[in-house]
C-alpha cells in the first residue's frame, strides 16, 4: 500500500557504465562498457553506455558540445530582478520565440519556448507570446519606456529577414512586432556559421563553475534539438560520409534558429537600432516609433 506522501512515479537517473558509480558490473565481464563503445556513434554511447538523455541520429548533431547533464537545469529556472530579459524570433508559419536572460557574470539563461504550427507572426504574438510574457514575469514591461530601467524592458533580437515587406499590405514581421508594443531589431546577419557559432560560444564556456549556457526543462523542443533532432543531413552519395553544410529545415530547426538569433544579439549586433533611437511620427494616439 502506498504511504500518504509516496508518489505513483518516480524517476530515477541511472549512473554512466563508464563511470565508478556504474551499477551491476559485478555481473558483466571486465570492460565489458568500454568494449561496448568500439566502433559506435557519439549518440549512441550517449544514450546506451552513459545513460544520458539524447536520441539516435541519421545526421550529424549541429552541437556535440551540447551535454545533457551539465547544459539543462535539474530546477525551473526563475527570472532574475535586474536582469534585462531577451527574445529571441524567427518568422514564417512556423514561428518560434525563447527567452532568454544574459547574467552579468556572463550566463545565457534560456528560460522559455513559444513555438507554433501555422500560425502568422501576427496571431502568435497576440495570443501565445505576450500574454505568456505578461503572466510570466509581471516585473518586466512589454512597451518601451524611456524612463524606465533598461533591465525592466523586454527587447530582442530576430531573424533578419522579417525585415521584407508582405506582398500584400506591405507589413514586415519587425514592424508587426512594434505594432503590437515588442522593441524587436534583427540581427547583423543571418549566416549559419555565425550564428551557430554564437551559440558554441556560449557552450563550450563555464561560469563560477555552471556552463555559460544553461537551459529550463521546460524548454522541451529545443532540448531534443540539442540532443540530436536538430542536426546536418547526411548525404546520399559513395564513399566517405558527408553532410549537407546548413542544418536540416525541421520542426527542431525554427526554435534553434530563434535562439541562435537572441545568442548573437547577446554577443554583440553593431548596427542595430533601439526603437528609442527610430524616427518617430505622430499618430492618433501621439508619438510612435516607425
Amino acid at each position: 500500500m502506498l504511504g500518504p506522501d509516496q508518489p505513483l512515479i518516480e524517476f530515477f537517473s541511472q549512473p554512466s557504465g563508464l563511470s565508478p558509480e556504474a551499477e551491476n558490473v559485478q555481473n558483466l565481464r571486465t570492460g565489458y562498457y568500454t568494449f561496448s563503445c568500439a566502433g559506435k556513434r557519439e549518440d549512441w554511447i550517449k544514450v546506451y553506455v552513459r545513460a544520458e538523455y539524447g536520441s539516435l541520429m541519421t545526421g550529424k548533431p549541429v552541437y556535440p558540445q551540447f551535454n545533457d547533464r551539465l547544459h539543462v537545469s535539474d530546477k525551473p529556472l526563475k527570472a532574475m530582478r535586474g536582469v534585462a530579459i531577451r527574445l529571441g524570433w524567427d518568422f514564417g508559419l512556423t514561428p518560434a520565440c525563447i527567452v532568454t536572460q544574459l547574467t552579468p557574470r556572463g550566463q545565457l539563461r534560456v528560460l522559455r519556448e513559444f513555438i507554433a504550427e501555422r500560425m502568422g507572426v501576427e496571431q502568435f504574438t497576440r495570443d501565445v507570446v505576450k500574454p505568456q510574457l505578461r503572466a510570466l514575469y509581471p516585473e518586466w514591461t512589454l512597451e518601451w519606456d524611456e524612463d524606465q530601467a533598461e533591465w525592466e524592458q523586454i527587447t530582442g533580437w530576430g531573424d533578419p529577414a522579417g525585415v521584407a515587406a508582405s506582398d500584400t499590405d506591405e507589413k514586415t514581421c519587425f514592424s508587426i512586432l512594434r505594432d503590437e508594443g515588442l522593441d524587436i531589431t534583427p540581427t547583423r546577419t543571418n549566416a549559419p556559421i555565425a550564428r551557430i557559432g554564437a551559440v558554441e560560444s556560449f557552450l563550450v564556456r563555464m561560469v563560477d563553475g555552471e556552463p555559460a549556457l544553461l537551459l529550463d526543462p521546460s524548454c522541451k523542443t529545443l532540448r531534443k534539438g540539442f540532443n540530436g533532432g536538430y542536426q546536418l543531413r547526411k548525404m546520399q552519395v559513395a564513399g566517405e560520409e558527408r553532410y549537407t553544410e546548413k542544418p536540416d529545415k525541421n520542426r527542431f530547426s525554427h526554435p534553434h534558429d530563434a535562439l541562435q538569433y537572441v545568442a548573437l544579439g547577446h554577443n554583440g549586433n553593431p548596427g542595430a537600432e533601439r526603437q528609442s533611437d527610430r524616427p518617430k511620427i505622430l499618430g492618433a494616439r501621439g508619438y510612435k516609433a516607425v
